[in-house]
């Protein structure tokens, strides 16, 4: 859990350097979008916790449940922007799927640092 909350804590102070630095760069609702993902990231830390302790067997179904929870609020999350016609959406959507990458790229590296312990 503290590993999550230091990766997550340091993507906002990446965010919030790239802010400074190159303000063009950086969509207005960033902070939401960031917020939205560690919400994300912490509900996949739980099921993934509850998978593993369960029964190490059906960790590959609650992987799997993980993702595609994941891609459907995904989905729904940047519809509703694109339904409130939010300005700047193409900046939106590529900060998005910025976040999207490394929100990834933390769960797969959490989940192999817990299977090298089994």
């Amino acid at each position: 859990m503290a590993r999550l909350i230091l990766s997550y804590g340091g993507l906002l102070l990446l965010v919030f350097a790239i802010k400074n630095l190159r303000p063009e760069w950086i969509h207005g609702e960033i902070l939401i979008i960031w917020a939205f993902f560690t919400f994300l990231g912490y509900l996949s830390h739980l099921l993934h916790g509850f998978g593993m302790e369960k029964d190490r067997e059906k960790l590959v179904p609650f992987h799997m449940a993980t993702q595609g929870i994941r891609f459907l609020c995904s989905l729904i999350f940047v519809g509703f922007y694109a339904y409130l016609k939010i300005e700047n959406i193409y900046l939106f959507i590529i900060d998005f799927f910025v976040l999207y990458l490394f929100s990834t790229y933390f769960e797969i590296s959490g989940l192999l640092r817990k299977l090298r312990r089994f």
